[in-house]
């Protein structure tokens, strides 16, 4: 049953959020090869918020970056609900 509830929620969220836009990884690695990518720099201007996951030891890990203060409370509310902890919104200077 939570799992049906949690993939609803997912499906819904996504749905709201509209289409988006992949970012291919900094690095892949495979066996001992390291591929380093490149991502688009009108991805990268778009992005306006960075979120931070802190944990009870105030060690703090940048999980992801959002367009829109609207797109980043979503996937923060979603993260705390899925994994308690604190999780901060960083606006990004540009």
């Amino acid at each position: 049953m939570k799992l049906g509830d949690l993939v609803m929620r997912a499906k819904q969220n996504g749905s709201m959020q509209g289409p988006l836009v992949p970012i291919e990884a900094l690095v892949t690695v495979s066996q001992d090869e390291w591929t380093w990518q490149i991502v688009n720099h009108d991805v990268l201007d778009r992005l306006s918020h960075r979120l931070v996951f802190q944990t009870s030891r105030g060690f703090r890990r940048e999980i992801l970056m959002t367009e829109g203060l609207e797109t980043a409370m979503g996937a923060a509310s979603l993260i705390v609900e899925l994994d308690g902890g604190c999780v901060l919104i960083e606006t990004l200077e540009s």
